[in-house]
């Protein structure tokens, strides 16, 4: 984590890291590296809300401890990083504009086949079902409730401009495990193409 916080640094934009789970020693740790911003998945009420704000303020308003060396250096805001929660299953969508009236969320980010799988339905990050994709739309409601910004995975361009005109602005469009795929299956093909007998 640390190398890769490094780079976008140097590269003059802001990096927000997506810890393991909501446990205060990961998230301070990835602030302490620099980090601009912590996204806590898997937040299901408001108590855990609350623990995940904590762990990114320092006394008085949280439990963040001080050792912020690298942090500090790069980051003029460094008292004040972003708080991300993810908001994945039917119990958190059910307390959403509750958990995200919580002083000091920032923005929400929905797991979209995490949220389908909570409501046993097929994953899909176009929310194929209705059922999943109402899901989601009381997220977002529950964003602007809450003047809130709204990020969501979205897997592709097309599912991007989808969620972008009901109101998400954090628009992920893949992840590197998946691009890392497509980007081998294309260079395969295009061997295979090229070069005569079994490649």
């Amino acid at each position: 984590m640390l190398p890769m916080l490094q780079a976008i640094s140097a590269g003059g934009v802001p990096s927000l890291v997506r810890v393991p789970w909501n446990e205060p020693g990961s998230i301070m740790k990835a602030l302490d590296a620099g980090a601009g911003g912590i996204i806590v998945p898997m937040v299901n009420s408001v108590g855990e809300a609350k623990m995940a704000v904590a762990a990114c303020r320092y006394p008085p308003t949280g439990i963040r401890s001080m050792g912020p060396i690298r942090a500090r250096a790069v980051d003029s805001e460094w008292r004040q990083p972003i708080c991300v929660v993810m908001i994945e299953t039917v119990e958190a969508v059910a307390r959403a504009r509750e958990i995200l009236a919580v002083p000091g969320i920032d923005a929400v980010f929905v797991g979209p086949n995490d949220l389908a799988v909570s409501a046993g339905l097929d994953s899909s990050y176009e929310a194929s079902d209705p059922k999943h994709r109402r899901l989601i739309e009381e997220i977002i409601e529950a964003a602007r409730a809450s003047g809130v910004a709204a990020g969501i995975m979205c897997g592709s361009a097309d599912v991007a401009l989808q969620w972008y005109r009901i109101g998400f602005v954090m628009l992920a469009l893949q992840s590197d495990t998946r691009l890392l795929e497509a980007a081998s299956a294309r260079i395969v093909a295009a061997a295979r193409e090229l070069i005569p007998g079994d490649v």
